[in-house]
C-alpha cells in the first residue's frame, strides 16, 4: 500500500507546484523547504514520540469487526474514519503518512492564498512564512493526528470562501467531517459563516443554512454534554479533576483567571515554564509568534481600517480567529494541547491579518 501512499503524494506535490507563484527561484526555494520540514517531522513523530493517542486510533480500528460500532462524534471518529483503510491492508505506517500527505496540501493551499497578495517576498510576506516553517505545526500535523485531517479541511474552508461562489459541496464536505471530528470547531464555523453572510444567506440558502445549524448545534451540544447550568458546572468540574491528574504541563484550572488561560492559549509555553527539551523549542516559536502578532497589531492599529468595508473571507477568518481563542479560554488546561489548538485558528489569523496589511488606510 506504500505505492498507493507514494503515488497521492506525487499528486499532492505536482498540483501544488502548478501555481505560478512557485516558478520563481523564491518560491520554489520556499515549496522545497516546507517539504522537507514536513517530512522531517513525519519521521520524528513516527520513529520518536509515537503518540498514545494515534496508536490508540489504530489499534481500535484493526481489532475492531463492525465498522458502524466504531461511528462516534471526537477523538474516535478517527478509527472510524481509518478503519477500511486497515481492511485494505494499510498499517499504522502508511495510515500515519497518508494523513500527513492530506496536511501538506493544506500547507500548499494556505500559501497560495496569501502569496497571491504580492509579487515579492516583502517582510510581511516572511513573517507569516516564518509561522508555516514551525516545527511545532508539522508535528501536530503529521501523524495520525486528528489536526492532520482538519488543518486541510480548514484550508479548504477559506479557500471555498475566498472563491467567487464560495457555497459548494465542498464547503459543506468539509463542514460536516470537521463535524464529525471536532464539532463545537465546525459550530464556531457556521455562527461566523452566518454573521458575516448572512445576507446572502438569507437570500438563497436561509433553509439549508438554518437546518445544518441545527443540526451542529445538537451535535455539538450533545457531545460537550450540556444540558443546563448544572450540566455545565459538572462537566467544567469533571475537567479541573481530569487536569489536576493528567499531564506533566497543566495548569491549575480553578487557581488560573481567564485572561492567564488567554495568554495560555496563545502564547505559552514561556521560557521560564518549559519542562522538556520540545517545550523549550516551543517556547522559542511562542516569542517570535508574539513578535509576529504584535507587529501586525501596531501595523492595523494604525491603519485603522473599518471592518465592514474588509473582504468578507478576510472578516470570517478574523471572527473565527477570535471566537476560537475566546473559547479555548475557558477551559485550556495544559501546554501541550493549547500547542495543538493553535493549529486550528493561528492561520486564519495571521492570514487575515496580513490581508488587513494590503489595505489602503481608510
Amino acid at each position: 500500500m506504500i505505492v498507493f501512499v507514494i503515488i497521492l503524494l506525487g499528486i499532492v506535490l505536482k498540483t501544488s507546484y502548478r501555481n505560478p507563484d512557485f516558478k520563481s527561484k523564491n518560491y520554489l526555494f520556499l515549496f522545497l523547504t516546507i517539504v522537507a520540514i514536513h517530512a522531517f517531522a513525519f519521521f520524528i513523530n513516527y520513529k520518536f514520540l509515537k503518540g498514545v493517542d494515534t496508536r490508540v486510533f489504530y489499534n481500535r480500528a484493526i481489532t475492531s469487526t463492525d465498522w458502524f460500532a466504531l461511528f462516534k462524534i471526537g477523538s474516535r471518529s478517527m478509527s472510524f474514519i481509518i478503519y477500511p483503510l486497515t481492511k485494505f491492508g494499510f498499517n499504522y505506517f502508511d495510515i500515519s503518512l497518508l494523513c500527513s500527505i492530506i496536511s501538506l496540501k493544506g500547507y500548499f493551499i494556505y500559501l497560495n492564498l496569501f502569496l497571491k497578495k504580492g509579487k515579492q517576498l516583502g517582510i510581511y510576506h516572511f513573517l507569516l512564512i516564518i509561522f508555516f516553517c514551525y516545527p511545532s505545526l508539522h508535528i501536530w500535523t503529521t501523524s495520525l493526528y486528528k489536526e492532520s485531517i482538519l488543518f486541510t479541511l480548514m484550508a479548504i474552508i477559506l479557500k471555498q470562501l475566498w472563491s467567487i461562489k464560495p457555497f459548494n459541496y465542498k464547503l459543506l464536505f468539509s463542514i460536516l467531517i470537521i463535524t464529525l471530528i471536532r464539532p463545537y470547531i465546525s459550530l464556531i464555523i457556521i455562527l461566523s459563516i452566518i454573521i458575516i453572510y448572512h445576507k446572502v444567506i438569507i437570500k438563497e440558502y436561509k433553509v439549508a443554512s438554518l437546518l445544518l445549524l441545527s443540526l451542529i448545534t445538537i451535535i455539538a451540544v450533545k457531545f460537550l454534554n450540556i444540558l443546563n447550568l448544572s450540566s455545565f458546572k459538572n462537566n467544567f468540574e469533571k475537567l479541573i479533576t481530569y487536569s489536576s491528574s493528567n499531564g506533566n504541563s497543566s495548569i491549575d484550572l480553578l487557581n488560573s483567571n481567564y485572561f492567564e488561560r488567554f495568554l495560555l492559549v496563545l502564547f505559552r509555553p514561556f521560557f521560564f515554564d518549559s519542562k522538556t527539551l520540545f517545550q523549550f523549542f516551543v517556547s522559542i516559536e511562542n516569542f517570535v509568534l508574539a513578535i509576529i502578532l504584535m507587529i501586525f497589531a501596531y501595523k492595523i492599529y494604525h491603519l485603522k481600517p473599518r471592518f465592514s468595508l474588509i473582504d468578507k473571507h478576510i472578516r470570517f477568518a478574523l471572527l473565527f480567529s477570535i471566537m476560537c481563542i475566546l473559547f479555548y479560554s475557558i477551559y485550556m488546561y495544559n501546554l501541550g494541547l493549547a500547542s495543538r489548538m493553535r493549529v486550528m485558528f493561528l492561520p486564519f489569523l495571521l492570514i487575515g491579518m496580513f490581508n488587513m496589511l494590503s489595505l489602503k488606510k481608510m
